[in-house]
């Protein structure tokens, strides 16, 4: 039975959008006309190998002129570093001299994420040339990855209140990119470059807060889609804090923050100064995620003490200290009073962590 060319070119592999039919059906004549004799597979492969070159020189053509297109769109953002396409959906940008002086070189498969590899990304960029991380957070790039020492002196040395607690570098693997929380974490670093998704490094320009499609989960309600109250309470407080857009902020319209998310990030926003916490509670307030007559941080304090035990450290830091000053110096005369939470938590220097 005769193949149609539609089937011909399903069984050679050779998708038809990226290889003409007029060039298939020539080279299919040839494998034809040489099939019989004894010198077909001298054919076949010179056969496959033009479907292959020509199919390489498509491709080429197609990536060079994606380069084209997103160097021109990079222009009109003022972008003059390099930034390449290596992957479907994987940008390699080059590190500037701004970047450079927030990365040291680590051993093979380690790498910065998190406030790091964005200041690198953002400085890289131009977005913020001076953007500085507040912490430092590595990862192997290799599941399997089993020098443990290492782990532990890359730990010490880079993430030290980490590693105190024990906590240190992590393993990751090649679904990185896919189980960010926002876009603009869809990011890592080297000496070299910063690697991040078309996503992540559109969003960093444009200065837009998205949850990425790992955290949205199938909603319940009609809305398109769920996310967790705890990344509706980060990404307000990220806005206020970094001045960025929140896309898709109607979810907070079918959404409700639980409380102890909310005073969760209330206690890093004070962390981070008071114009943030009073912005963080600006935007609560205009979400109708707490009652319009909150305006200022400790009304929001005295409101979720109400709802939720959780020790705001931040906002009692002075009284937090004065109480442990007192328990040392009275000795077991007050260590019945003494809260858990404070003999337990280390001591309130303010939230290294900018995320």
């Amino acid at each position: 039975m005769e193949q149609s060319p539609q089937q011909k070119n399903e069984l050679s592999g050779i998708s038809p959008e990226w290889f003409p039919e007029e060039e298939i059906a020539e080279l299919d004549a040839i494998v034809e006309r040489h099939r019989s004799h004894g010198g077909f597979r001298t054919y076949a492969e010179r056969e496959a190998a033009t479907r292959g070159v020509k199919e390489t020189e498509r491709r080429i053509g197609d990536l060079s002129a994606y380069e084209e297109t997103l160097k021109s769109f990079l222009e009109r953002y003022g972008v003059e570093t390099t930034v390449r396409k290596i992957g479907a959906d994987v940008f390699a940008v080059e590190t500037t001299n701004e970047a450079k002086k927030i990365l040291q070189t680590l051993p093979e498969n380690f790498v910065f994420v998190g406030g790091t590899a964005r200041s690198a990304l953002e400085r890289s960029l131009g977005v913020n040339k001076f953007s500085i991380p507040r912490d430092t957070d590595i990862v192997v790039m290799d599941n399997a990855f089993d020098d443990e020492d290492l782990m532990a002196d890359i730990s010490e040395q880079y993430m030290p209140d980490d590693y105190e607690h024990g906590y240190g570098v992590k393993r990751e693997n090649e679904e990185y990119f896919k189980t960010r929380d926002f876009t603009i974490n869809e990011v890592f670093a080297t000496q070299k470059a910063v690697y991040c998704t078309k996503q992540c490094l559109l969003d960093t320009l444009r200065g837009v807060l998205r949850f990425a499609d790992y955290e949205k989960r199938d909603s319940w309600d009609g809305y398109p889609y769920y996310v967790h109250p705890k990344l509706l309470a980060k990404a307000l407080r990220l806005a206020v804090a970094f001045d960025l857009s929140i896309a898709d902020e109607d979810v907070y319209d079918v959404q409700c923050i639980d409380e102890f998310h909310m005073a969760l990030h209330l206690d890093r926003a004070l962390g981070q100064g008071k114009d943030v916490a009073r912005g963080y509670v600006d935007e609560l307030r205009m979400k109708n995620q707490i009652p319009q007559d909150i305006v200022e941080p400790e009304e929001l304090v005295a409101y979720l003490n109400q709802y939720t035990d959780f020790v705001f450290r931040f906002d009692k830091k002075e009284h937090i200290e004065e109480e442990q000053r007192m328990f040392v110096d009275r000795g077991e005369q007050y260590e019945h009073l003494v809260p858990k939470e404070y003999a337990e938590a280390p001591k309130c220097e303010g939230n290294k962590k900018r995320y």
